[in-house]
């Protein structure tokens, strides 16, 4: 919890990017921090990099279906991206 804190405090500087969005998306989600979790996911945008991170989110919640058919849509339109393998 300790690395959450500091990491969380440590993205809270400097400029917005998308990954800082998607790194305290996670770190809110960790803490159970409804309100930071909400605003973070507002901000997520159409990239593949948001989608792929809202794809992990639905897995880590259970919601298998909703992150499968992320990863199959970017996998059907991005065959050349090795991190993105499923099994059938």
């Amino acid at each position: 919890m300790f690395c959450l804190a500091f990491f969380s405090s440590y993205f809270y500087e400097g400029p917005i990017c998308s990954l800082q969005i998607r790194v305290l998306f996670h770190i809110a989600y960790k803490q159970n921090n409804r309100n930071k979790f909400k605003q973070n996911h507002e901000q997520l945008q159409n990239t593949i990099e948001d989608q792929l991170c809202l794809a992990s989110m639905f897995y880590l919640k259970g919601q298998y279906q909703d992150a499968l058919e992320i990863y199959k849509k970017y996998l059907i339109q991005n065959r050349y991206i090795s991190e993105i393998k499923i099994n059938f």
